[in-house]
């Protein structure tokens, strides 16, 4: 019975002096829920997936330059 009223209570909905929501903690962890780590999860997702996408675009071969023959004819004054 005590568990019980323990799980209730760390998965009730906090709040600070004036009333306010502070947010909710997770039965697992007992952590806070924020939303900043998960905003800073995608974002390292998004550069990596990023990286990724840039790697396979230079290994494609569309970063290659055009190679062509240039030849200029010089004059060597040997007298």
């Amino acid at each position: 019975m005590a568990y019980m009223q323990l799980v209730a209570a760390a998965n009730a909905e906090h709040r600070d002096v004036t009333g306010a929501a502070l947010g909710r903690r997770t039965l697992e962890t007992g952590k806070r829920d924020t939303g900043m780590g998960r905003i800073l999860i995608i974002l390292v997702f998004l550069a990596f997936l990023g990286f990724v996408a840039l790697l396979g675009y230079a290994y494609s071969g569309f970063l290659q330059p055009e190679v062509q023959n240039v030849t200029q004819p010089i004059d060597l004054d040997l007298d």
